[in-house]
Formats: C-alpha cells, sequence, structure tokens
C-alpha cells in the first residue's frame, strides 16, 4: 500500500469518526429536546391538578343559597324617623280630658321596614327573581315622658293624675301613623331594602341577572 493510499484510508475513517459524533451530538440533542418537552408537560399537568384542589369550589345558586344571603337584613332594610306632633282638640274629641279645648304635644319614634317572612325568591338558569312586599310600620314608639298638654291659652298644664296615659299614647299613634312624614318614611325603606339586595347579591349570583320587584297588595 502506497502512502498515498494510507493517507486516502486515513481520512475516510476520519470522516466516518466525525459523521458518527455529529450524529451522536443530534441523537444527545434530540433525546434532551424530548426530556424537556416531557419535564414542561409534567409540570403543567401538576399545577393544573394543584390549581383544582386548591380552588374552593363555587357554592351551587339556588333558592337556599340566595335566602342565606338575605336572612340577616332585617336591620339594615329598616327606616326611623324621630317625630315631634301637635293634636288640636275641640270639646268632645277624646273621652278622658274635662278641658272644653286643648293641645297635645308629642314626640315619636316610628320605624319602618320590609316584612321578609313574606318575601318570594326564584332563580332560573339566567336570573335570580327577588320578590319583597313594600314596607311598612313595624313599630311607633310615643315617650311618654314627650307628652305635654296645653289650654287653649296655651298655658301647660299638669294632666299625669288626671287622664289615662294609654288613651294619650294611643291617641299619638293614631295620629303620627297618618301623617305625610309615615308615608315618606315608608318609600325610603322601600328603596333602602332594594340597595341592600343589591349590594349582598350582586357579587355573589356570578353571572345570573338580578331582578327585584315588589309585590302588590291584593285590592280587597
Amino acid at each position: 500500500m502506497t502512502d498515498r493510499d494510507k493517507k486516502e484510508l486515513i481520512d475516510e475513517l476520519e470522516k466516518k469518526f466525525k459523521k458518527n459524533e455529529n450524529s451522536d451530538k443530534m441523537k444527545n440533542t434530540v433525546n434532551k429536546a424530548w426530556m424537556l418537552l416531557i419535564l414542561v408537560i409534567a409540570v403543567i399537568i401538576t399545577y393544573n391538578i394543584s390549581a383544582k384542589l386548591h380552588t374552593p369550589k363555587k357554592a351551587d345558586i339556588d333558592t337556599a343559597f340566595v335566602s342565606a344571603k338575605l336572612e340577616n337584613i332585617s336591620e339594615l332594610a329598616t327606616a326611623e324617623l324621630e317625630y315631634t306632633g301637635l293634636i288640636v282638640y275641640s270639646e268632645g274629641k277624646i273621652p278622658f280630658i274635662t278641658q272644653t279645648g286643648f293641645n297635645m304635644i308629642y314626640s315619636a319614634s316610628v320605624k319602618a321596614g320590609v316584612d321578609l317572612a313574606e318575601m318570594e325568591i326564584e332563580v332560573t338558569k339566567d336570573r335570580v327573581i327577588v320578590r319583597i312586599p313594600h314596607a311598612k310600620i313595624l313599630s311607633i314608639q310615643v315617650y311618654n315622658d314627650s307628652i305635654e298638654f296645653y289650654d287653649e291659652m296655651h298655658s301647660l298644664f299638669n294632666w299625669s293624675d288626671k287622664y289615662d296615659v294609654k288613651d294619650a299614647i294611643a291617641a299619638a299613634e293614631e295620629d303620627v301613623a297618618g301623617k305625610t312624614q309615615v308615608y315618606a318614611l315608608k318609600e325610603k325603606a322601600d328603596e333602602q331594602t332594594v340597595e341592600v339586595i343589591e349590594g349582598i347579591l350582586s357579587e355573589s349570583i356570578g353571572d345570573k341577572k338580578l331582578e327585584i320587584s315588589f309585590i302588590e297588595e291584593k285590592t280587597k
């Protein structure tokens, strides 16, 4: 074998060696890429499983859920009024007084609100419907020590030993119940109830639409 033949043989072997070396490098690169891809997929799967396990379960939005949300709004949905009234009496208008004419001044606290026992709730696929009765007077508290009587000459006279306290309070309660301010108070309680319900439910019912309406009283 000539020197030239030897050289050609050596060159050919070197080429084969380099080819094999490049092939091994490529295989190693491909293997590393697959391992990296598998690792990424494993991380994603692990993250999703962990997220599902730690994500709190969404509450079922049904009638019971809505009722529970609204069960403690009674105090929030009430409106109050402090009222001072004047009643003018003429002869024969009240049985417990001997004066022919007199005026009675009193102060009272009036509370109006919605009776939640009459509330109706309906939940559909895309809506939450709440029907509530109009507000009514829940209580009228006449302050006993605020009641004063004046005669026709506007002079204050002592009635505590002469006249029935219960009758005076009943007269004051009847008087305040018919005042315009009390009707306005009931309207305010209606508005306040709607605002409270919207505030509680708007962030709790997801994509469902909230509808609030009033139950109209049936005419007798």
